[in-house]
C-alpha cells in the first residue's frame, strides 16, 4: 500500500506542474480541430467553378461541351483535395 500512495503522490505533483499551462502544444492532436472552414463553406468551394457548366450548357460544339465538363471537373477535383483532403494535387 505504501508503493501505491507514493506512486499516486508522484503523478500528482507531476499533474501540478501542467496546472494552468498549455498542453495543446505537448499533445498531438488533429488539424480538423483548428480547421477554420466548416462544410458549408467546402461544399460551396466546389461549386465555385458552375459557371463552366452553364458555358457547356450554352456551346452548340459538342468537343467544347466536353472541354467545359472537364475542366469543370479538373477544377473541382483540385478544390476537394485542398479542402478536404489538406494538400494540393
Amino acid at each position: 500500500m505504501d508503493a501505491f500512495v507514493k506512486e499516486r503522490d508522484s503523478y500528482w505533483k507531476m499533474m501540478q506542474k501542467y496546472i494552468g499551462s498549455d498542453v495543446t502544444s505537448m499533445v498531438t492532436l488533429p488539424v480538423l480541430i483548428f480547421e477554420p472552414m466548416t462544410m458549408l463553406q467546402k461544399m460551396a468551394e466546389l461549386m465555385e467553378y458552375s459557371y463552366l457548366l452553364d458555358q457547356a450548357d450554352e456551346c452548340e460544339d459538342p468537343y467544347m461541351r466536353l472541354v467545359y465538363a472537364c475542366e469543370y471537373s479538373i477544377d473541382s477535383l483540385v478544390v476537394y483535395a485542398i479542402c478536404f483532403e489538406g494538400e494540393g494535387i
